[in-house]
Formats: C-alpha cells, sequence, structure tokens
C-alpha cells in the first residue's frame, strides 16, 4: 500500500492545526518541515509548537535542514558556516522532538561528507534525499544509518524514477520515497502534481511525498494557482486510498 507525505512551510499554528487535519483525513501519513538557520534561531519555540500540532494530527513529523551551511538544498539563507553550525542546527532540530530527521539534498562533495559525521551524532531515525544533479551519493556507511532515502521525480520521465527507486531498494534495502514537485508551477501545469502522484501510485511506488503543501510562509514557491494543484493532489491520493479500500 503506497503512503503520502507532504512538506509544509506554514508557521501559524491555528492554520497547521486545520491543515493537518485535513492532510490526515485526505490520506497523508507523515510530513516534513523544513528548517532554516533563520527558524531556528528566532521561531525555534514556534516551531516546536508546528511539531506538536503534526503529531497530534497523527503525522509522522520529520525536519530538515533547509540550506544549512551551504552544504544542504533549500532558499534558506546561510549564515553558520561549517562543523559547528551544523552541529548547531541537529541539537535544536532534536529540540523541536520530531519523529526524525530529512537529510534533504546533501550538495556537492562537502554535503555528504557533513552528512558522514551529522548522521553518527544525530539519535532520531534519519532519511536523506539524494540529488545525483546536485551532489555525490553519500558513502555507504552513512548510507546505511538511513531508515529511509528519497528521490524525486522533478524534470524527469515519471517511468524514471519508478525504475530508479526500484533499484536503490534493491540495492540498498531500504524504503524509498519519491517527491512530486507541487512548487513553482505555472498555471497550465497546475495538474501536473496530481496526474504524477496517479501515475507513481499506480505503479506500485511504496512512498510518495508532496512538495509541497501551499500554506503561506515561503511565497517564493508558490504555484501560480496553488489551491488547484493541491485540490488535484488530494484527488488522487484520495482515489489511491479509496482503490485500496475497495
Amino acid at each position: 500500500m503506497t503512503t503520502f507525505g507532504l512538506s509544509y512551510w506554514g508557521r501559524c499554528r491555528e492554520t497547521a492545526e486545520r491543515d493537518f487535519a485535513r492532510a490526515a483525513e485526505v490520506g497523508f501519513s507523515w510530513v516534513c518541515l523544513p528548517c532554516s538557520e533563520e527558524r531556528m534561531a528566532f521561531d525555534h519555540a514556534g516551531t516546536k509548537g508546528i511539531v506538536a500540532t503534526a503529531k497530534a494530527a497523527g503525522l509522522e513529523t520529520h525536519v530538515s535542514p533547509w540550506g544549512i551551511c551551504g552544504w544542504f538544498g533549500g532558499e534558506g539563507v546561510v549564515g553558520r558556516r561549517g562543523v559547528d553550525g551544523a552541529m548547531w542546527w541537529l541539537d535544536r532540530a532534536v529540540a523541536l522532538d520530531p519523529d526524525g530527521l530529512l537529510w534533504d539534498e546533501p550538495l556537492g562533495v562537502h554535503g555528504p561528507a557533513a552528512l558522514e559525521l551529522l548522521s553518527l551524532a544525530c539519535p532520531l531515525p534519519q532519511h536523506v534525499y539524494l540529488n545525483p544533479k546536485t551532489g555525490v551519493a553519500p558513502d555507504t556507511a552513512t548510507l546505511c544509518r538511513m531508515a529511509g532515502i528519497g528521490i524525486d521525480c522533478y524534470g524527469v520521465p515519471w517511468i524514471v524514477a519508478v525504475d530508479r527507486a526500484a533499484d536503490l531498494e534493491a540495492e540498498h534495502g531500504k524504503p524509498v520515497h519519491v517527491w512530486v514537485k507541487a512548487h513553482k508551477l505555472a498555471a497550465h501545469e497546475s495538474g501536473w502534481p496530481g496526474e504524477t502522484v496517479d501515475f507513481l501510485a499506480g505503479c506500485g511506488v511504496r512512498d510518495i511525498g508532496v512538495w509541497g503543501h501551499p500554506a503561506p510562509g515561503m511565497s517564493v514557491l508558490d504555484c501560480a494557482e496553488p489551491h488547484v494543484v493541491w485540490a488535484g493532489v488530494e484527488a488522487a491520493v484520495m482515489a489511491c486510498r479509496a482503490g485500496v479500500a475497495a
């Protein structure tokens, strides 16, 4: 049975409570909260509240290092650098009390090298999202410490992502989730995320993540028609769940 997750960058707890309740109702089972240095420094208590709200809704909750130290992907502004900066972020992340961490897109050669150290220090279950376009793969020992691996199907034929997910599962013996792009889409692309979810689920992909929910908080990633996009995603997830139930 396919499981579904989403990324979420909203910071209003009242709004998040509604959004997470709806996500769980639709059929999502996990959420990733991208956390920049700025968010960790100036909205740590607020973010901890968002984590607690997601968990209360029954969503397995991960946090990810958004742009941290220039070693991981994301739009976060880089301030702290080096191992000390990365360890500072990790300490703050663990203090949020999430269910786990998603090491989002280690960059170049330095990101995977940093991940080797960070993964040894992390007391929580860990996942890593691999993007061969932006970084080399972590070493085997680091990947062995991961509970799961993530990839995406951005800009490639969907079947390529299906095949790659199967290859990675066979190679590493770990579950693989596939991210679907639901950000920075023009109006004529609004139907793509829902169609992608439907295709991947139909091909038997075991875990699908959608990046990301249209909650306010990161307008640089907004779609032209965000609620049209999300309605299509919800419809695809509900159709998949209904098919399983049938």
